[in-house]
């Protein structure tokens, strides 16, 4: 277990928090020098919360980002210089917007705003990738030092169709927040939750344990 530290603890107490005894497998590294330790699972459930834990692995629908993301810049890469004009139309669907790109004619682009939604999506978890590479200390901080303004309360309304939801929220300070979200998000926040929730609760209980 050497080089682990007090991961190691968090790692024995999840599996306490959890009622489940610890079952570990071992092996050698191809790339690198040392052994690796393979935690098993019967229940697949408490497997992905434990990566999701210790890991940190983030999984999207765009693919898989973490410690073992490709970095090799791909031979047909073109550096980006600045950026195009961009149109949306009257009934603000359809938009076009573009690229400059380096020794490179320039990129066009048209979508929905449903593919524009995604995208922005997609280049925010590059930049959140980026910037945890870029300060490693922030994906382990407990305690994010930023003003926050918590919710107060919390309620759901289904729309007719049961296709999604309204998520309505209010702050502490009054501000109203109403978010709507289809259904295969909630489902997927359903699963996230769990995984969040498990988490919180190992933090809550080495905070504790600290003091």
């Amino acid at each position: 277990m050497g080089g682990l530290g007090t991961k190691s603890d968090a790692m024995y107490e999840f599996h306490a928090q959890y009622g489940i005894k610890p079952q570990r497998g071992h092996g050698r590294r191809h790339d690198a020098n040392g052994s690796v330790i393979r935690w098993c699972y019967v229940d697949p459930a408490i497997a992905k919360t434990f990566a999701a834990v210790f890991w940190r692995e983030r999984i999207t629908s765009h693919g898989r980002l973490g410690e073992q993301a490709m970095t090799r810049l791909p031979t047909d890469a073109h550096e980006l210089t600045g950026f195009e004009d961009y149109g949306v139309d009257q009934k603000g669907v359809h938009v076009f917007f573009g690229f400059q790109l380096k020794d490179a004619a320039a990129a066009a682009l048209h979508c929905n705003y449903k593919q524009l939604g995604q995208c922005i999506v997609y280049l925010q978890d590059i930049a959140q990738e980026a910037f945890r590479r870029r300060d490693p200390a922030s994906a382990h901080q407990e305690v994010r030092e930023t003003q926050s303004d918590f919710v107060r309360q919390l309620d759901f309304e289904v729309d007719v169709t049961g296709d999604s939801a309204a998520l309505l929220c209010t702050t502490l300070d009054g501000h109203r927040i109403e978010l709507q979200i289809p259904h295969d998000i909630l489902q997927e926040l359903q699963t996230r939750l769990r995984i969040l929730l498990a988490e919180m609760d190992i933090r809550r209980a080495q905070r504790q344990h600290r003091q």
